[in-house]
């Protein structure tokens, strides 16, 4: 049993009480792999000393009041609670192939294990075989960028041990085109951007009440994330991605992105659910984003990761690769870099989408198409 320490509670965010919900219960998987044979005590010593631990999220129960208010409440931690070995037996469905090993045990727990509020909202499963160790971190403790820079705090360089490794920055804008404009050009901005304001904002709210996307044989819906679930990985090598880019300067991904940026879409659905946490409370809010996720088809997200190779107590990782806990929808993408490669995991209702390795050699073998007629072209 966890011991309490003389902290006051500290109330949960707007984010975090929405991620509690039953229809959004949400965990996050990040599985790292590494070179050489896992040291149990040496990854237990490195985290129990690590920035990680002393976090007040990673070291805090989840208690409710008289109310039915979530709050956090710290406690003392038991590391030997939170490092799990995970049975060889158990996970041995995929003969040799480790990918396979590792990407089905994450599948079950994605569909089947849902972490106990008897103690902080994480754990770690050591698949010592493989030489994989799975971080489990509820979404109510973060988004992806801060629990990645977490995780980050806990490894080292590799180049140089006593290192902290840092993730990237995007450059800024360069505005010095926006300043030559005359009047005309600035109005077409304005308009352009009232305009997207409006296209964008208008979408998220019907998403949330009752447009959906059109019906396939792929599409998931209602209860869909109560399904067992297949996990299976993609690669990329960035520099493949850059020269596709480099070659079709106004993709259509890219124009559409470029259009949100000049929106306040992202603003605008902030606002609506914070409204609507206050106001309606959570479980509204939680059935307004459950809607968003029925009516759409899948989910694709990224982080980025470190650029340069990183150790975990001295043991040098060949990958890292997250996904989340199952969703409404039938597929949902997620995609981790990290030196100079990145690993997309693909999650699927297996009843959907039985095959989701062909899948993941698609996604691979289109870019590296599109590699080729990018050379091609030059």
């Amino acid at each position: 049993m966890a011991l309490s320490v003389n902290v006051s509670d500290e109330p949960l965010t707007p984010a975090g009480r929405l991620f509690l919900q039953p229809e959004m219960k949400t965990i996050i998987h990040c599985a790292l792999g590494v070179k050489h044979h896992m040291d149990r005590d040496a990854i237990k010593s490195t985290i129990k000393n690590s920035f990680m631990v002393k976090h007040p999220r990673f070291c805090s129960l989840l208690v409710r009041d008289k109310n039915g208010f979530e709050h956090w409440r710290r406690t003392e931690i038991d590391i030997d609670r939170h490092i799990i070995l995970v049975d060889e037996t158990a996970a041995t469905n995929g003969g040799d192939d480790v990918d396979k090993i590792v990407n089905d045990y994450i599948a079950d727990l994605s569909s089947s294990s849902p972490l106990g509020c008897d103690k902080p909202l994480w754990e770690i499963h050591m698949m010592m075989k493989q030489k994989c160790a799975i971080f489990r971190i509820h979404h109510a403790l973060g988004d992806g960028i801060s629990l990645m820079s977490m995780l980050l705090a806990i490894c080292r360089k590799a180049e140089d041990p006593a290192a902290v490794p840092t993730l990237a920055i995007g450059g800024r804008r360069d505005w010095s085109g926006e300043k030559g404009k005359d009047w005309r050009g600035a109005l077409m901005g304005v308009l352009k951007m009232v305009l997207f304001n409006l296209v964008f904002c208008l979408n998220f709210v019907l998403r949330c009440l009752c447009v959906r996307d059109r019906k396939t044989v792929i599409s998931g819906g209602d209860g869909v994330e109560l399904w067992p679930r297949k996990v299976a990985t993609a690669r990329f090598w960035i520099e493949d991605m850059k020269m596709v880019k480099q070659a079709v300067a106004n993709a259509r991904a890219k124009a559409m992105i470029d259009r949100k940026k000049q929106t306040l879409e992202a603003q605008f659905s902030y606002r609506v659910g914070d409204l609507a946490m206050s106001w309606l409370g959570p479980k509204i809010a939680s059935l307004l984003n459950y809607r968003i996720l029925c009516n759409t088809t899948f989910t694709i997200s990224n982080v980025v990761g470190p650029k340069e190779e990183i150790t975990l107590a001295g043991n040098p990782i060949t990958f890292i690769r997250a996904n989340t806990s199952s969703l409404p929808q039938a597929v949902a993408m997620h995609m981790v870099s990290y030196a100079g490669r990145a690993e997309m995991q693909i999650v699927v209702a297996k009843d959907i989408i039985p095959d989701p390795e062909f899948l993941a050699k698609c996604f691979q073998d289109s870019l590296l198409e599109m590699k080729e007629a990018a050379i091609a072209s030059i």
